[in-house]
């Protein structure tokens, strides 16, 4: 675990930007798949935010915490989850 104090500093601006442009292409990704499924929609979108701002958090802040780390892991998991059930529901 790494110590606050020897942490390097996030560039909140970079990180800001790279999370509204997650958001939009999530919004994308909904808009594009609305017409055939809602639900199938709603969670491809859904999945896709998930997924993008672990990412990100990932590669703006590499020295997370134990409890950072595990919780992006685990915000990822559900958001590969829900793009495959979305997917699934897209396609049917």
């Amino acid at each position: 675990m790494a110590d606050p104090a020897e942490r390097k500093p996030v560039d909140e601006r970079k990180r800001l930007t790279m999370r509204l442009a997650v958001v939009a292409f999530g919004y994308i990704v909904y808009r594009l798949i609305e017409p055939a499924s809602l639900a199938g929609a709603l969670l491809l979108g859904f999945g896709v935010w998930l997924v993008g701002v672990g990412r990100v958090e990932r590669t703006i802040n590499p020295e997370a915490t134990d409890r950072q780390r595990m919780l992006q892991t685990t915000g990822m998991r559900i958001g590969m989850a829900m793009i495959a059930i979305g997917t699934v529901l897209a396609v049917l």
